[in-house]
């Protein structure tokens, strides 16, 4: 079970359209906004999700914007099996099904994707772990979600979550276990992220775990990834953007829809958790994430060639809590 709060700010600052938007919402691990606009020409929008969560868009005749409405869900199942073909080494294969909902705010679609996961761990000495992780690209293909070149009918839109390649170690100490981890992810190549200009990311975390009495365990931990989103300084609003062979009309409305659809700006993470060994078999687990506020400004020209800035910030905080069971 997920309780997570996110907060983003956008603002375009145009000499004739000042905008402001910012938006708060409290619910579980996925992002669902929707708009409701009463007057065509209303000075402002509330825009509610059925959680209860409230985003506010406040504006002075200001130019049309894309991308305030981005729901993606995703349900993972991995079956997997190991093998150690002896105490120092073992291997693990699962196999990925990914199942899917993009929603752009003009109609949704479900779709499938596989993949495959592969790792290893060895064991050179009785106290120290090294890993290897690999999952590899699970393509999604979404129908009529969005009219991106403004003829009428919606578009398709392929997604595909990115090949990650990771490696680890660890080293148990009496009371306390250090791990620290590297990840890379191709963001770059991925269908879908590459169109909206995200680049390939590393991800670097370092983490804790002390054990003060039996059964009682504390976390810690901290990660940093730079933002995949790209920077695209000097965009001009009177080109038009080509989007899976789709030509979005100017690049001002391609630049909002990837810093309002997909803000995905944070960098600095840290985590702090609680579990508790029950039984053998039973244990608790209560965990918090706080990603920490970045931005993104970018400037270029709207549709009429006026000079725009784009600012775009974002904040993450989430609190998980799961029991599990081993059979």
């Amino acid at each position: 079970m997920r309780w997570w709060r996110k907060r983003w700010t956008t603002r375009l600052t145009p000499p004739r359209f000042p905008y402001s938007e910012r938006a708060i919402f409290n619910g579980p691990a996925f992002w669902q906004a929707r708009s409701e606009i009463s007057e065509p020409n209303s000075k402002e929008r509330r825009c509610a999700n059925s959680l209860g969560s409230n985003l506010f868009f406040k504006f002075s005749d200001g130019p049309l914007i894309t991308g305030e409405y981005t729901q993606l869900q995703s349900m993972r199942f991995a079956p997997a099996f190991g093998y150690q073909p002896n105490a120092r080494l073992s291997f693990g294969l699962a196999g990925i099904v990914e199942y899917s909902n993009l929603d752009l705010g003009n109609g949704s679609d479900w779709d499938y994707g596989f993949g495959i996961q592969g790792g290893a761990i060895f064991r050179p000495i009785n106290d120290l772990s090294l890993g290897l992780n690999i999952i590899t690209p699970r393509k999604l293909e979404f129908k009529k979600v969005a009219d991106f070149d403004n003829n009428g009918s919606l578009d398709d839109l392929d997604l595909a979550a990115p090949l990650e390649i990771g490696a680890g170690a660890a080293y148990a100490f009496s009371k306390l276990l250090i791990e620290a981890d590297v990840k890379w992810l191709n963001w770059g190549d991925a269908d879908g992220y590459k169109d909206f200009d995200w680049e390939d990311q590393w991800v670097f975390a370092i983490g804790g775990q002390y054990q003060p009495i039996p059964k009682l365990f504390i976390r810690a931990g901290y990660n940093y990834a730079k933002t995949p989103v790209k920077d695209n300084d000097n965009f001009n609003g009177g080109a038009g953007k080509n989007v899976q062979g789709k030509i979005i009309p100017s690049e001002y409305y391609y630049e909002t829809f990837r810093l309002i659809g997909f803000p995905a700006l944070a960098e600095h993470h840290i985590t702090f958790g609680i579990g508790y060994e029950f039984t053998p078999t039973f244990s608790a687990n209560l965990g918090y994430m706080h990603a920490f506020k970045n931005d993104l400004s970018e400037t270029g020209t709207d549709p009429f060639g006026n000079p725009v800035v784009i600012e775009s910030e974002l904040t993450e905080t989430a609190i998980d809590f799961g029991l599990t069971w081993r059979f």
